[in-house]
């Protein structure tokens, strides 16, 4: 393949991960705003499908759904079999830290607006940085951590707009579900890296191994969050048969009962999970064809366009409103970006005597 064709694939695959990207994360946020009937209820009672868990598991699907598409994609390529084969029960780690973050991820969602959730994705850089510091010893030059410091603070004039929100949009619960959930990500972002550092392994094999593991550790989750009760605080409406809240949704940690019920019995629902497995399917396959043929500084700008594509959309269909200071955070944060994976250095000296030291 020329240079030419790895550049043009690149660039289809770069279009077809924003793409999927945003339908992923709107349709996640479109699918918590939409109501079912509850079972049991006549006239049915309405509710919103607020299920994180039972979305974690529907994420694995789309994430299981690379091993075929690595298979077939065997079938028309002439790859022999290398040694030194991941072994797929190491994939069980990632997936775990991968199934625990989602789910709180997942959590965020309902309480949070999606374009928030989009721009404080930055914290993920600081703390990725801190943990590849630590465990794989990866250098920290003077640029990276002044860009650490410009994206820490938009993400805090970001997260002062959110809690200065009085639409009850976002909530302070959504900040602790975000929060923890962009801690662990870092983590199997770095057992990922280690695995392909150590083994000879597709990374669309590791995503599938990866989905195997995360549905089977969310199904039997599942039952078991079915069987734990908890206390119910607070009432979604006037009918207390079915109270909705952040801490004790119908009584149980997770009532998947409810929710197929309701899946089953909303075609809107239905069709909303199933788009987004299929994009996070094409989101999973896409950006490893951007791996492969674009250069980690275009790769690196892909987070702050899906953010700003997310924000026009949810601006222009007014699911909601513009804020002045989300706006001047999420300027600061995208700056920190750039200065940090080395896309552009204000003209300072400080600047060019790091990029000689390099």
């Amino acid at each position: 393949m020329t240079d030419d064709q790895s550049l043009a694939w690149g660039w289809l695959y770069y279009a077809l991960t924003l793409c999927s990207g945003t339908v992923s994360s709107i349709i996640t946020k479109r699918i918590s705003k939409e109501t079912a009937p509850l079972p049991g209820t006549y006239p049915p009672i309405m509710d919103y499908f607020q299920h994180p868990y039972m979305m974690t598991l529907f994420m694995f699907i789309g994430e299981l759904l690379c091993l075929p598409i690595l298979y077939i994609s065997r079938l028309f390529t002439s790859q022999k079999s290398k040694s030194n084969r991941i072994n797929p029960l190491l994939c069980a780690i990632p997936a775990l830290c991968d199934a625990v973050g989602s789910a709180l991820a997942y959590n965020a969602y309902n309480y949070m607006a999606v374009s928030i959730i989009q721009m404080l994705s930055g914290i993920r850089i600081i703390v990725t940085a801190i943990f590849s510091r630590i465990f794989l010893k990866t250098p920290l030059h003077l640029h990276h951590i002044i860009g650490m410091i410009i994206i820490f603070l938009g993400m805090a004039i970001v997260g002062t707009s959110a809690y200065m929100d009085t639409s009850g949009e976002s909530q302070p619960i959504g900040f602790l579900f975000l929060a923890l959930s962009y801690l662990l990500s870092p983590i199997q972002l770095i057992v990922e890296e280690a695995l392909l550092s150590s083994y000879t392994a597709n990374p669309l094999e590791i995503i599938g191994y990866e989905g195997i593991f995360g549905f089977a550790f969310m199904s039997l989750l599942l039952v078991v969050f079915q069987h734990i009760p908890c206390t119910r605080i607070g009432k979604s409406g006037s009918n207390d048969l079915y109270p909705q809240t952040a801490y004790c949704p119908y009584g149980k940690i997770e009532d998947s009962y409810i929710g197929f019920f309701q899946l089953k019995h909303s075609p809107t629902i239905m069709e909303f999970v199933m788009l987004m497995i299929v994009a996070l399917c094409v989101l999973n396959f896409s950006s490893v064809g951007v791996i492969k043929h674009l250069k980690s500084r275009v790769r690196s700008t892909m987070s702050v366009t899906q953010t700003i594509i997310i924000w026009i959309i949810n601006i222009t269909f007014q699911w909601e409103q513009f804020n002045c200071l989300q706006f001047i955070g999420f300027i600061l944060s995208t700056l920190g970006i750039i200065i940090y994976n080395e896309i552009y250095f204000p003209p300072i000296k400080v600047f060019k005597y790091d990029i000689k030291k390099d």
